[in-house]
């Protein structure tokens, strides 16, 4: 379902695209096209398959293109491109207020972090000293409490 929203994403753009020679030459749309067509090739590759190969051999062709899927991945750097809203966001007052009212309230949050960090290591080496003679507790190291402290109080 993902590869043919893809597909249509794709098949519109380089329609729209005025020119569709520099479309096929943007690396981001080369990246789009060669981490869809994995699963095109592994389509043609299962329905026409010679007669002489085995049915196994071929699912052992196709599972090598799942390999290429990764280039998807490349797809999701794309995402970065929201930060270009950042340089729109200069103009917006509102929002210029509070990005400065966060970056002067960092020095309070480092604070509450190391505070917070304090309290479940304390938690747990105290739960780890009650809890350590009982053998059929689920605390039989400091980590172990430390992650149960971290749980609740994230909770």
């Amino acid at each position: 379902v993902f590869t043919m929203a893809f597909t249509v994403e794709i098949l519109l753009r380089a329609f729209s695209a005025s020119c569709l020679r520099s479309y096929l030459t943007n690396c981001a749309n080369v990246v789009d096209i060669v981490a869809t067509s994995p699963w095109y090739a592994e389509l043609l590759l299962k329905h026409m398959a010679p007669a002489g190969i085995s049915q196994e051999a071929v699912s052992e062709m196709a599972g090598s293109l799942r390999t290429l899927r990764v280039v998807r991945l490349v797809r999701m750097v794309r995402l970065l491109r929201v930060l270009r809203l950042a340089k729109a966001a200069r103009h917006s007052e509102t929002l210029t207020t509070v990005l400065a009212s966060l970056g002067e309230s960092l020095q309070g949050a480092y604070v509450l972090v190391a505070l917070v960090g304090m309290g479940a290591l304390l938690g747990a080496t105290a739960i780890y000293a009650v809890e350590s003679d009982n053998h059929h507790g689920g605390f039989r190291s400091i980590p172990a409490a430390l992650w149960w402290s971290m749980a609740t109080i994230t909770t």
